[in-house]
């Protein structure tokens, strides 16, 4: 559009301050009754862009892996999207390792999170997302798709592992691949603890101001 790069600046979802968990993971693993299990969270409302529908697929034979839907269905959708979810949920026999929690309030975020093993954001699309924000502020590990906004946050240091997008096989062997590999594991939670740290609300607040200081004044 023969617009100058340095009019442009990109400033990345910033991330939330927040205070870490307090208890041991079995300790919230126990509060939803998950305990020696593996636990995949999707975090936010329920909506065929964030692939709910893979994650079933990719863990129907993996025994020891519960699905934790951090989430209900927004008041506005009327797409029948959840009600496919739920219907697909007791054809291939997953009621008893798949959890939908509902609205989380905010009082209760740190028990999900305190609970999970590794955050999911199987996206088809992410405009910008709120809640894998949320996953990095609790410097957990993350397997996403290989879609650009992803594949962006990655090169910046996010702590994701990445999957083709749509491959239910591709993210079943990254889930199993992760849950195998602790060190891996905490490479990741490094990568977001410090990715959390330079893009938290308050270094993008002085970033703003920063920016605001530089134009010309009027």
């Amino acid at each position: 559009m023969g617009i100058p790069a340095t009019k442009v600046v990109l400033m990345p979802h910033p991330i939330p301050e927040i205070e870490l968990p307090s208890e041991s993971k079995g300790h919230y693993k126990k509060l939803f009754e998950v305990e020696g299990k593996q636990v995949l969270t999707v975090f936010g409302f329920l909506n065929s862009r964030k692939g709910y529908d893979l994650v079933l697929d990719a863990i129907k034979d993996l025994d020891d892996c519960v699905f934790l839907i951090a989430g209900g269905q927004h008041p506005n959708d009327k797409t029948g999207y959840v009600e496919q979810l739920m219907n697909k949920i007791t054809e291939i026999k997953l009621a008893h390792r798949v959890k939908i929690l509902g609205y989380i309030p905010e009082s209760q975020i740190t028990a999900v999170m305190g609970a999970t093993d590794i955050i999911l954001a199987p996206f088809r699309d992410m405009p910008g997302s709120g809640s894998l924000s949320l996953g990095v502020a609790y410097n957990k590990p993350i397997i996403g798709s290989d879609i650009d906004q992803m594949k962006e946050l990655q090169s910046r240091g996010i702590g994701a592992d990445i999957f083709r997008i749509n491959k239910v096989g591709d993210l079943r062997d990254k889930i199993v691949s992760l849950l195998n590999n602790t060190r891996k594991q905490s490479e990741l939670e490094q990568l977001s603890r410090s990715y959390a740290h330079e893009y938290s609300y308050r270094k993008t607040a002085t970033r703003f101001c920063e920016l605001y200081a530089r134009l010309p004044k009027r």
